[in-house]
């Protein structure tokens, strides 16, 4: 699995990943999904209100049973997210070579993959197509260390 070192430079402008930013070790790498996993259960209100701010959901708030505060939250645009769906799915079962696959949707599907998201592949075909998931993970691997070779 590729380690992780931050270099010098600012952390991202986005605040949710320039805390992920921050705990990222400067001097021993690390492997890169510890820091991924680490703050999965705080992203979820950054990235909401993100895409809220740019007009991509629409968050509708109220209270449960009266008592407890729940968020509905509407897409705006169903149709981007279904071609997005489609996207990151084709890029694990259409059977391409990894390295013709535009790296956006490669680390998509290697997330989407990681982390279970079932809206995208079932459990059974994260089952069924675990080699392709695995050349994917090698694929998305080769272009961090080429990224970091190069801002290095």
């Amino acid at each position: 699995m590729t380690r992780s070192a931050s270099l010098p430079a600012e952390p991202p402008d986005d605040s949710f990943l320039a805390d992920v930013w921050r705990d990222v070790p400067a001097e021993k790498p690390k492997r890169w999904l510890q820091f991924v996993h680490n703050k999965a259960h705080t992203a979820e209100k950054p990235v909401r209100e993100q895409l809220a701010a740019t007009g991509a959901v629409a968050i509708q708030r109220g209270k449960w049973m009266g008592m407890l505060a729940v968020d509905r939250v509407t897409v705006n645009d169903p149709q981007q997210v279904l071609a997005l769906q489609e996207r990151v799915r084709n890029a694990v079962l259409g059977g391409r070579d990894p390295a013709a696959i535009p790296v956006e949707e490669l680390t998509m599907a290697v997330f989407a993959a990681e982390v279970e998201v079932t809206s995208v592949f079932s459990g059974k075909e994260r089952r069924e197509h675990q080699q392709a998931f695995k050349a994917l993970a090698a694929g998305v691997r080769r272009v961090a260390s080429r990224m970091s070779v190069l801002e290095g």
